[in-house]
């Protein structure tokens, strides 16, 4: 009788929250994600001219980007400021500017508030970041779809047409770009 009145339940309680947080860390996750897939195969007018899509492009201009500016960290930044609440918004408010060297330089130290996470490894809705080889003030910025021990799926901004989902690999350390680590919040 003590085990059906008391443990049982109370087991059963423990289960059911430590349920609910792994979906909630997940659903941020997914909700990144959701927002971001909106996007896909939106244009862009090159080189960084803006897209074709003009509510598309007032969105990015509200997030900071200008004419002619590289915008994957300012994607980024919107998808973000478009899903998390509260002192996470607010961290992205103050830490995401167009820049990916300074936006991750931020991140690494500011990490202590809690507010993220950075990890070597993906999962979907981290925010992928890399260092450009050559011009090391350079780099980029992508959003997380799917993630296995060896590749990953992004949504990518400023690649080669717009918005667009393209596949990585952990040992993303080409002539031009080195992973550095993701985001996740």
């Amino acid at each position: 009788p003590y085990i059906k009145k008391f443990v049982l339940p109370a087991a059963a309680l423990t289960s059911i929250t430590v349920g609910g947080i792994f979906f909630l860390k997940n659903h941020i996750g997914k909700k990144i994600i959701n927002q971001a897939e909106k996007y896909v195969g939106v244009k862009e007018i090159h080189p960084n001219k803006g897209w074709t899509n003009t509510y598309f492009q007032s969105l990015m201009q509200k997030v900071g980007w200008q004419n002619g500016w590289d915008y994957c960290v300012l994607f980024t930044k919107l998808i973000l400021l478009q899903t998390l609440k509260g002192k996470k918004k607010s961290a992205v408010l103050k830490l995401f500017s167009a820049s990916s060297q300074t936006t991750w330089q931020k991140l690494l130290k500011y990490e202590h508030l809690g507010l993220y996470k950075i990890s070597n490894k993906a999962k979907p809705g981290s925010i992928a970041f890399y260092k450009h080889m050559q011009k090391e003030w350079r780099g980029h910025a992508d959003i997380v779809v799917q993630a296995n021990k060896d590749q990953y799926k992004v949504i990518t901004a400023n690649g080669s047409v717009g918005v667009e989902v393209k596949n990585r690999r952990y040992t993303f350390n080409s002539d031009t770009f080195r992973l550095l680590g993701f985001v996740n919040f």
